[in-house]
């Protein structure tokens, strides 16, 4: 069983520390926000991250620590989506398939945004992100980071995220191939530690 011992290390706004990123956050979160967000730890593992990157191409942060009530929303959000994609569903099966891709904000152990250990990122130049997946496929398939995109740019632009956040010690969940953490719980079951070092925020 893994334990959350909480090491107390402070958030850093990722624009201090990262030279090239782009912020994309929603507009109204960015109003209250005013920036991005990870542990110092991770932050500064992003810095060096970006330096293996080629030149021109720079990361798109989506989102990274998140306050409880947006985890709801967009958890809400999520169940909606999915509710009407699959009308066959009951309430159990579609929190299961919701909790694939935003964790219940009850699951106070596995909310990796709310650690802020965890980072949904891709990759951008020349002002817009680069292609990472292939809307021929569904949400779910187009969503795992190892299913084949069936086009050879868009699965390069993958390898070339993994690769670069793996080598620095990001984990990647998954599910989603835009999402990668550090010290939380899925970080400490994905490197077999009994202890994961943040807990939510």
């Amino acid at each position: 069983m893994i334990q959350i011992i909480d090491n107390k290390e402070p958030l850093v706004d990722l624009s201090s520390v990262c030279e090239k990123i782009k912020i994309n956050l929603e507009p109204s979160r960015l109003k209250t926000e005013k920036s991005v967000f990870l542990r110092k730890t991770p932050a500064f593992m992003l810095a060096s991250a970006e330096k293996l990157l080629p030149d021109g191409i720079y990361f798109c942060i989506n989102d990274a620590f998140r306050p409880i009530s947006v985890q709801q929303k967009y958890f809400n959000q999520y169940m909606n989506k999915f509710r009407k994609l699959y009308p066959e569903y009951d309430e159990s099966k579609l929190r299961k398939l919701t909790a694939k891709f935003v964790i219940d904000p009850n699951d106070i152990q596995r909310a990796g945004h709310l650690t802020g250990g965890a980072i949904d990122l891709v990759l951008a130049k020349n002002g817009k992100s680069l292609p990472m997946k292939s809307l021929s496929l569904s949400f779910e398939k187009r969503s795992m980071t190892s299913i084949d995109q069936k086009n050879d740019y868009i699965n390069n632009n993958r390898v070339l995220l993994n690769s670069v956040m793996t080598q620095v010690g990001f984990v990647n969940y998954a599910n989603e191939y835009w999402h990668y953490s550090y010290g939380d719980y899925m970080w400490a079951e994905s490197t077999n530690n009994k202890t994961a070092i943040y807990g939510q925020i």
